[in-house]
């Protein structure tokens, strides 16, 4: 198929990250796992594919987002702190300038406030669901706000 086609031609380093990935949507999916602390998403083995009929580009499926590493501050924005699959990306200037945004977007309190707001009714029903399973879990927006600041710090130190 061509996303297979395409996939391994970019992971061989055979066409650039612009022609075969969507870039924008990229930089979005890292900055947010980045917000969440999850790299274990962004690991090869975790990675969902999406081919989009329309513009024929390869968009990332989020899948498996565990949240409790130690990843802290603005990691993703560092190519070393990833995996060989997203070198490629690293060497795109729109990836790099909408991941540059995005992180700045995220780093934002009313990002995740507005966030929250907007998905209250849809984050209620989802944790009592998970207290089906779970009767102690809680949920700690304060989390993400804490790792908003460190991501935040990190940007402001990088300038």
């Amino acid at each position: 198929t061509i996303l297979l086609k395409n996939l391994d031609n970019y992971r061989k380093g055979l066409i650039v990250a612009d022609s075969v990935l969507d870039v924008k949507k990229w930089a979005r999916f890292i900055a947010i796992n980045g917000l969440m602390k999850s790299d274990h998403a962004l690991r090869w083995h975790n990675l969902r594919f999406y081919l989009n009929p329309e513009t024929q580009l390869i968009e990332p499926v989020g899948f498996d987002c565990i949240s409790w590493h130690s990843k802290k501050g603005a990691w993703f924005l560092d190519s070393n702190e990833l995996e060989e699959f997203y070198k490629g990306l690293f060497d795109s200037e729109l990836f790099l300038s909408t991941l540059n945004s995005k992180a700045h977007e995220i780093a934002e309190r009313s990002y995740f406030k507005n966030f929250l707001d907007d998905n209250k009714e849809e984050i209620e029903k989802n944790i009592e669901l998970i207290k089906l399973e779970k009767k102690e879990y809680k949920f700690w927006p304060i989390a993400f706000y804490k790792n908003q600041d460190l991501i935040k710090k990190s940007l402001d130190t990088s300038k």
